[in-house]
C-alpha cells in the first residue's frame, strides 16, 4: 500500500509540475505580448485528449517559451469541461475570435489578428522544430 501511495504521489507531482510549467510559460507570454501582435496562436487542448497530454509539456518548454510575444499572442482554448470551455470562450470573445470554429483539440490555430481569419493550423504532435517553423513563418 505504501509503495502504491508513493508511486501515485510521484506521478501526481510530475503532473503538477507540468501544469505549473505550462501555466507559467503562457502567463509570461501574455504579460510580454504587446497589443500590436499580428497573429493569435490559439492552443486548443483538453485534459481528456491523449495527443494534448502527451505533447503539452514538450510544446510548452520547447516551442511556446521561444515565441516572440510582440508578434504572436498565445491563447489557450481549454475544452476539458464545461467550466474551462466557458472561460476559454470568454477570452476568445474578448479577442473577437468567438465566431471561429476552434473545437478540435491537439492543434494550434494561427489567426490573423486584424481579419480574424484562420491562416493555418498545426498539430501539437508535430516536431518542435516544425511547430517553431510555423510560428516563425506566420509571425513576420
Amino acid at each position: 500500500m505504501v509503495l502504491i501511495d508513493i508511486t501515485l504521489n510521484f506521478y501526481t507531482m510530475k503532473t503538477i509540475k507540468k501544469i505549473v510549467l505550462v501555466v507559467a510559460i503562457l502567463f509570461a507570454t501574455q504579460i510580454f505580448a504587446q497589443s500590436n501582435a499580428n497573429v493569435y496562436a490559439v492552443v486548443s487542448k483538453a485534459s481528456w485528449c491523449p495527443t494534448c497530454v502527451k505533447n503539452e509539456a514538450r510544446v510548452a518548454s520547447e516551442v511556446l517559451s521561444k515565441v516572440d510575444g510582440s508578434k504572436v499572442t498565445i491563447l489557450v482554448n481549454d475544452l476539458s469541461n464545461k467550466d474551462t470551455k466557458s472561460a476559454s470562450a470568454a477570452t476568445l470573445k474578448e479577442k473577437g475570435l468567438d465566431k471561429i470554429n476552434l473545437k478540435s483539440t491537439g492543434v494550434i490555430s494561427f489567426i490573423d489578428a486584424k481579419t480574424k481569419k484562420v491562416i493555418s493550423t498545426i498539430s501539437v504532435s508535430k516536431s518542435s522544430e516544425a511547430i517553431l517553423e510555423e510560428f516563425n513563418k506566420l509571425s513576420i
